[in-house]
């Protein structure tokens, strides 16, 4: 796999892309990915530090409000525009936040717990990758509890 090409844009916004996207088949298992070169992640200045640092605060602040039913500081971490896609449910930030309020009112309960993260930095454009694991406790129509992890 090449480097980015300037042709290279981000499918449905158009945009360029600074990190390379993979082509279907482009890894085989246990193969190490692409990096974007000129990229910030480790042992960088201490502005870069802190700037990587303020994106895991984000990233790791949605789960923890989300968990804790803190609607208002949830809404602090995503812009009024924002559109949230997640492995359920692809909503704007209202709507999202209300289906997770909904769902806390009809006993749904949610607990993420982040296990690490990794920040890449290219120009205005960063990627936080989190490592999480979820636990869900639910009643079906009949009354069941159950609980599942993934």
């Amino acid at each position: 796999m090449s480097g980015i090409n300037q042709s290279d844009k981000i499918p449905s916004t158009g945009k360029p892309a600074l990190f390379k996207l993979p082509e279907k088949g482009d890894y085989s298992l246990g193969a190490e990915p692409p990096s974007a070169s000129n990229r910030l992640t480790y042992n960088t200045d201490d502005a870069s530090t802190l700037e990587r640092f303020k994106i895991r605060e984000l990233c790791e602040g949605w789960p923890l409000h989300r968990d804790a039913c803190e609607w208002s500081d949830l809404r602090e971490i995503f812009d009024p525009k924002a559109f949230i896609n997640i492995s359920w449910q692809q909503n704007y930030r209202d709507k999202a936040i209300d289906t997770w309020a909904e769902g806390w009112a009809k006993g749904e309960f949610i607990c993420h717990r982040v296990l690490g993260h990794a920040v890449d930095i290219k120009g205005d454009r960063a990627i936080d990758k989190m490592k999480c694991t979820i636990s869900w406790r639910f009643a079906d129509e009949n009354g069941v509890e159950w609980d599942c992890d993934w």
